[in-house]
């Protein structure tokens, strides 16, 4: 630290309210002392990240996307768990004919679960299907159809992730920030990873049965679009960045946080005003990382350094959640 930077941390705010920059190749090692007398600049975070500007901000975002494309890439599948068919025979709810039958059915068809197809050869209902799965999983069963609340929280997740992973937030404690989340097909744990890196919160997971689910879908789709953009077909992390940069810089962004879930990589940008999520679709197998990341400014192709773009208002502490805002069924 240098002794400017000591000064500024003793005379405490305004001067300590601009901290380094997270950028180790930041080209305005003085920059803090600017914005600490700034009325038209402030810095922005990523991920945690403090940075004094959009130029390094995108650096510091295409490093944080190379580290999340192979997850997306990936398409990795939850671990292995013991056959939901063999857990209802052991739990007396079949027999090994009617097992034997539910598989050779879902063999002959080339589709469908063994639990679906238990339930239309009568031996069991959806409950018990349910019922099963969370012992599967080591989850409770949340009874999504008794508890149509759920809308004032479920859009936190942008819907083309909720339809993908077949999850839903369906209570938020604000006090110990605390999500609980429902998922119709078996827990994915790194969606919820990512739940709690994007709202800095804890998970608990829990099943619902699938019908609910459906018609929890079907609500979720009918409601006014959310101010949300999907993003197919990038492969570059630096593209994506430069995207990144320039949705943050239309609505002066003051916070953005970024997971990897299911095929997306997940940004969500907030600001004073509003907040809004971005959606990068990645591609199965894509390369993790281009050749060659760019360690300045100049190298990642910027003009508009000290653009009036940058000139943002301060930043405040984000709003809780709830500020408004492969399947395995057997």
């Amino acid at each position: 630290m240098s002794q400017l930077d000591k000064l500024f941390d003793q005379l405490g705010s305004p001067f300590a309210a601009a901290p380094p920059c997270a950028n180790a190749f930041c080209p305005h090692p003085r920059r803090r002392w600017r914005l600490a007398f700034s009325k038209t600049e402030s810095p922005i975070s990523l991920n945690g990240q403090t940075y004094c500007g959009f130029d390094c901000f995108e650096l510091g975002a295409v490093t944080a996307i190379a580290k999340l494309l192979p997850a997306a890439a990936r398409r990795s599948l939850p671990g292995h768990r013991i056959p939901l068919g063999l857990l209802m025979l052991s739990r007396g709810l079949v027999n090994h004919a009617t097992l034997k039958e539910a598989l050779r059915a879902q063999r002959e068809a080339g589709a469908g679960k063994v639990g679906e197809w238990l339930c239309r050869l009568g031996a069991v209902n959806e409950d018990q299907v349910t019922a099963t799965l969370g012992v599967q999983w080591g989850c409770p069963v949340f009874p999504l159809e008794r508890h149509p609340g759920f809308v004032e929280c479920a859009r936190l997740v942008p819907l083309p992730i909720v339809e993908s992973v077949r999850m839903m937030v369906v209570h938020y404690l604000p006090v110990s920030r605390h999500l609980y989340v429902a998922f119709s097909d078996g827990v994915d744990h790194t969606a919820l990873y990512a739940l709690e890196q994007i709202f800095r919160c804890r998970t608990e997971p829990s099943l619902t049965s699938d019908s609910a689910f459906r018609r929890a879908l079907d609500a979720l789709r009918r409601l006014p679009p959310a101010p949300e953009q999907r993003v197919p077909g990038l492969r570059d992390p630096l593209e994506m960045a430069r995207l990144l940069r320039r949705h943050a810089a239309e609505m002066e962004a003051q916070d953005v946080r970024m997971a990897s879930c299911a095929k997306f990589i997940w940004a969500r940008l907030e600001s004073a005003i509003q907040i809004k999520n971005l959606l990068f679709e990645v591609p199965s197998g894509s390369p993790s990382l281009s050749p060659g990341l760019p360690h300045n400014a100049d190298e990642a192709g910027h003009a508009d350094r000290g653009s009036a773009a940058d000139r943002r208002a301060p930043i405040t502490p984000g709003p809780p959640p709830d500020a408004g805002h492969s399947s395995w069924r057997g």
